[in-house]
C-alpha cells in the first residue's frame, strides 16, 4: 500500500495507460518501466520521505490471539466480501494490509506475532450500520473474533510525494 501526496486533482483525474511490458520483466523491473514512463508522458517527479500520519495499530488484544496457526502447506490468500475477511494462511503483516482496505486508514502490524494463521472475521459494514441495521463494527469483531485490537495512534508512514506532474500527458 503506498500512500501518496500531491496535486488535489490528482484524486479525481482518470487516465488509462496503456503499456507492454516484456513477459519476462520480473515485478520490480515493471515497476521501474512504469516509473520511467510516467516520467517522460507526465513530466512525473516525486521523492519519498517519512511522515508521522493517521493509522491503526494493529495489536493483540488483552483476551489473547484467538486465531488458529495454519496447517502446514495451507493455500494463503483471502476471501473477501461486505463485512466478510477470511483467509487459511495469512501472516499478521497479511492482514493488516487487507485490514487496510477495509478502514478509513492504513493499517500497521504491531503484534510481533509470527508465523501463518487462520482467521474468519464477520462484521456488520458501516454502511448498513448507518441504514439501521443492528450488528458489530469491524473493530468489535477483530477482538471478539480474532484476540487481535485496531489502536488509533499515528504511525511513521513512507508516503511518495509528488513534486510535479502534468495534468495532460505528452504524445506517444
Amino acid at each position: 500500500t503506498y500512500l501518496l501526496a500531491g496535486p488535489g486533482w490528482m484524486g479525481t483525474e482518470r487516465y488509462d495507460v496503456i503499456a507492454k511490458f516484456p513477459a519476462s520483466a520480473a515485478p520490480d523491473q515493471v515497476r521501474l518501466m512504469l516509473q520511467a514512463l510516467l516520467k517522460e508522458r507526465f513530466g512525473l517527479r516525486f521523492h519519498r520521505e517519512m511522515r508521522d500520519l493517521p493509522a491503526y495499530a494493529l495489536v493483540v488484544a488483552k483476551s489473547g490471539l484467538k486465531a488458529r496457526t495454519a496447517a502446514e502447506g495451507s493455500a494463503g490468500g483471502f476471501r473477501r466480501g461486505p463485512g466478510h475477511l477470511e483467509s487459511h494462511a495469512a501472516t499478521m503483516a497479511l492482514l493488516a494490509d487487507k485490514l487496510s482496505q477495509q478502514s478509513d486508514r492504513p493499517v500497521v502490524d504491531n503484534t510481533g506475532v509470527r508465523g501463518s494463521y487462520e482467521f474468519m472475521i464477520d462484521w456488520t459494514p458501516d454502511e448498513l450500520q448507518n441504514d439501521g441495521r443492528a450488528g458489530i463494527s469491524l473493530f468489535t469483531a477483530i477482538e471478539e473474533q480474532a484476540g487481535l485490537k485496531l489502536e488509533a495512534r499515528k504511525e511513521p508512514m513512507e508516503v511518495v510525494v509528488v513534486d510535479y506532474i502534468e495534468k495532460i500527458p505528452s504524445e506517444n
